[in-house]
């Protein structure tokens, strides 16, 4: 992002560091019309987003919408996420693995939410999110919960169920080996005396299930 060209009126909003209401104004006019219509105009709120430490209620709301609306609306396939476009978005919001923003973790949130189906990857990316909180305290995340610092508290619980359950029918719900594996990491990093009761009901609501042993045929007697 930091070779992309800014034109007016991004150049003079990133130059100055901050978002005000009426800069909001000014890229829904000059730049966004339409909203963001391609990945160059959504990389170019990315880039903004990050060289403005001071922004608005404004932002976060244009941020959020107008990316999660061309993520999900105008990136083919529409209306659902495949593990490119995950990979992509994975790839924008944090280069270690942590989302430090906590306008971005809302946005991977929201996109979560609008999508009629979410790849694995990304879900698992995101419930990631909680391990890392757990395990150094790093994170958007971290700054978000308030449960405590080595358990699984109310709110986690409730993060990891929408997580899980984005993006699928109630009876289409298959145990998945992605999600149990990073729930077994998170369950690595904390006390079990510190963690809400069901999380171990959780954990095994999404555990593979072992495959059914092959049954032999029988033989016809010579």
């Amino acid at each position: 992002m930091s070779e992309l060209r800014l034109s007016f009126p991004a150049n003079v909003i990133a130059g100055k560091g901050k978002i005000n209401a009426r800069d909001v104004a000014m890229l829904k006019a000059d730049l966004f019309p339409e909203g963001v219509m391609d990945a160059e105009g959504a990389v170019l709120l990315f880039a903004l987003h990050a060289s403005c430490r001071e922004t608005c209620p404004e932002w976060a709301d244009f941020f959020v919408n107008a990316l999660t609306r061309f993520i999900i609306d105008e990136c083919h396939p529409k209306g659902t996420l495949d593990e490119t476009n995950a990979f992509w978005l994975e790839r924008m919001l944090a280069a270690d693995g942590v989302i430090a923003s906590p306008l971005e973790l809302r946005l991977l949130n929201e996109v979560i939410a609008r999508a009629d189906h979410v790849p694995d990857s990304l879900k698992v990316f995101a419930l990631s999110q909680i391990r890392h909180a757990l395990h150094d305290g790093h994170g958007a995340y971290a700054q978000s919960r308030s449960g405590p610092l080595r358990g699984i508290g109310a709110d986690d619980m409730d993060y990891a169920r929408r997580i899980i359950e984005a993006g699928t029918e109630e009876g289409d719900r298959q145990p998945s080996a992605a999600l149990h594996r990073v729930l077994l990491a998170i369950d690595a990093v904390t006390q079990p005396g510190l963690n809400e009761p069901g999380w171990v009901r959780l954990l095994f609501t999404v555990r593979p299930r072992a495959p059914a042993p092959r049954r032999r045929a029988p033989r016809i007697a010579a």
